[in-house]
């Protein structure tokens, strides 16, 4: 078996079908999809199991009371034979070509690691916008240890194909039970790969759901991030890479922590938790204000940044209300 998807489900009777149906159209034959209904409370799994029925050959469908995302894509891997895993999310799908492009070059190449753009769209699928990753070489085999660009793409670990060993034999698992997993895997994952590509096919089509943008936005769940940051040094410590790659998590805090946790919670007038984030992340990074990440901001994010130093809220609230 060359790669096993695993897809997670839950409550996304609407958007499922799409997904799945993206998936039995690859053009190759040697993958399975591994569906994990984290007991949806909708249709998603009477859709789940018809395509079981269908194409009995290429499901395995694990039914399960609701156990998060985490723990979903975790069971996943453990049931998993592809030599490769891809992760997918249920309400995304992909190009019909996807698992082919990324499994001929990861064999043509010995790769561990494959990441792609992807085009962001509505749920009717419309054009949204286009990630490309363009601070590091296309189509070329990089060790990710040598170019710490790759470092500093985007965070989700799906679009991207992963060697199964490297998962199984550094025991590597999704941290259960909380925001921005993701991000806390992909760098994880990052010490383990000897031999990466980036491609640029935008393969994926993500799917932005408004309402679960604003229902996140003040959330008390955005104090994740802190946990994950924690998680991260403590793990890049355990392996004796912290002090290498020190500023390379600073970065990434700054780009990824501070200012959208911040920015999400001042748009929500959640000032308080925003003052709690605020004290946590100046605690793990006193010395943040001097990384080289600061002079790489745009305009406005060089702008948001500067008035986050002096804990000035109302300007960057107003900047997003007339937005």
């Amino acid at each position: 078996m060359k790669v096993s998807v695993i897809v997670p489900v839950y409550n996304v009777e609407t958007l499922l079908e799409r997904c799945l149906t993206s998936l039995v159209n690859q053009t190759i034959n040697d993958f399975e999809i591994i569906v994990i209904n984290d007991g949806p409370t909708d249709g998603s799994a009477e859709i789940v199991h018809r395509f079981a029925s269908e194409y009995p050959d290429l499901f395995k469908v694990i039914d399960q009371k609701n156990s998060g995302l985490s723990a979903s894509r975790n069971r996943g891997v453990e049931r998993a034979t592809g030599k490769y895993i891809y992760f997918i999310d249920s309400d995304d799908y992909i190009k019909n070509d996807t698992l082919e492009i990324m499994i001929n070059l990861a064999e043509k190449h010995n790769l561990d690691y494959i990441v792609d753009g992807f085009e962001q769209v509505d749920e009717q699928g419309n054009y949204l916008e286009l990630y490309k990753i363009d601070s590091v070489p296309v189509n070329e085999v990089i060790n990710p240890q040598e170019n710490r660009n790759l470092f500093h793409i985007h965070n989700a670990v799906w679009n991207r194909l992963y060697l199964r060993d490297n998962l199984i034999n550094n025991n590597l698992n999704f941290k259960e039970g909380i925001w921005y997993e993701d991000l806390l895997y992909s760098h994880q994952y990052y010490i383990y790969s000897q031999r990466a590509m980036v491609i640029n096919h935008q393969a994926l089509y993500y799917v932005q759901r408004e309402g679960s943008i604003m229902a996140s936005l003040g959330s008390e769940k955005n104090k994740d991030i802190v946990t994950v940051f924690k998680e991260l040094i403590k793990f890049y410590e355990k392996n004796n890479l912290y002090n290498e790659y020190r500023d390379d998590i600073e970065k990434l805090a700054i780009n990824q922590f501070y200012i959208p946790t911040m920015v999400r919670l001042i748009r929500a007038n959640n000032r308080q938790l925003a003052k709690e984030i605020d004290k946590e992340f100046r605690n793990m990074f006193p010395n943040y204000k001097s990384n080289h990440a600061v002079k790489e901001l745009n305009i406005k994010h060089r702008l948001i940044f500067n008035l986050l130093n002096i804990r000035l809220y109302g300007p960057i609230a107003l900047m997003f209300k007339f937005r």
